[in-house]
């Protein structure tokens, strides 16, 4: 395990895994069975070919009328291709590329916040059942690289990591999908469980390398040790 890693990282990842959470994680997760029910993560949509692919199927037609009336000019052909305003008329489908989701305004590191932070609480907030309703609606017509953030968004525990959290449900539809936390609340379990509901990338909030400055940034002398 780990062989693509250097050695000393090597080192310090097998002896993570000897840690009593880890173990008792390992003998309580049939990981064979995790393996073959997890979800492949799709890869990101790249926002500039999305757009050009938009581009090219709103405005194409306007494009072929140019030629038959004997335009070969390429500079107004270019132009009339990249119209937005003529492309985005009468289209409400718009493909949405990138979707970033504030989850939840609270955070595990409640009373004191990072530095940073300017989130503010509110009365209201959405219910896991919609969220799950705007991805889905959003994947029409191209499936969105999904950001999900907060706060801190594993505060949602399973609704977020599990069988049926936002993650696996959002992967199903053909999401990439990033999570942005601070990672105090990533334990062995809730590892497995990122991992096989399909989640494409991983965003920690360190902010420095350097122990005494983080724990600035954090408001908080321990503030590594809660990660």
């Amino acid at each position: 395990m780990f062989e693509h890693y250097l050695p000393k990282h090597r080192e310090r990842l097998n002896a993570l895994l000897e840690q009593p959470d880890w173990q008792e994680t390992f003998a309580n997760v049939d990981l064979e069975r995790v393996k073959a029910e997890a979800l492949n993560p799709p890869s990101p949509p790249s926002q500039l070919t999305g757009a050009a692919q938009y581009l090219l199927q709103r405005n194409s037609e306007r494009v072929k009328q140019l030629l038959g009336e004997g335009v070969t000019d390429e500079e107004k052909l270019l132009d009339a291709f990249s119209d937005w305003e003529t492309a985005l008329s009468g289209d409400e489908r718009f493909p949405i590329l990138f979707l970033g989701l504030v989850l939840t305004l609270d955070c595990s590191f409640d009373p004191v916040r990072c530095l940073y932070c300017n989130q503010a609480w509110l009365l209201k907030r959405m219910e896991l059942e919609d969220w799950k309703a705007v991805i889905e609606e959003v994947t029409n017509p191209t499936p969105p690289y999904i950001y999900l953030t907060g706060g801190e968004p594993l505060l949602l525990g399973e609704g977020v990591w599990g069988d049926d959290g936002l993650v696996a449900f959002a992967v199903r539809l053909g999401c990439a999908v990033n999570i942005n936390t601070n990672a105090e609340l990533i334990t062995p379990k809730v590892a497995i469980n990122l991992v096989k509901s399909g989640l494409a990338r991983i965003h920690i909030s360190l902010d420095s390398h350097e122990a005494q400055l983080q724990a600035k940034i954090f408001r908080h002398p321990n503030g590594l040790k809660r990660c």
